[in-house]
């Protein structure tokens, strides 16, 4: 095993993240921060996530899907 690298049992992700939802926050807060953005144009408004597959953004400015 790498030195520095920490390794995480399925129990102990289970605690961490006891629901879907909470594991896509936590993944979208690493992925963008404060400010969730449009990975084509940069755009911070106009951002709708998608219902039949909510780890989807559309963007209203460049009119194209991201996650």
């Amino acid at each position: 095993m790498k030195k520095g690298v920490m390794t995480v049992g399925l129990f102990d992700l289970m605690k961490m993240y006891p629901t879907e939802e909470s594991a896509k926050r936590h993944m979208e807060q690493m992925r963008w921060g404060e400010n969730l953005h449009c990975v084509r144009c940069g755009a911070t408004d106009k951002l709708t996530e998608q219902k039949k597959n909510p780890c989807n953004y559309w963007c209203g400015h460049c009119r194209q899907y991201f996650n």
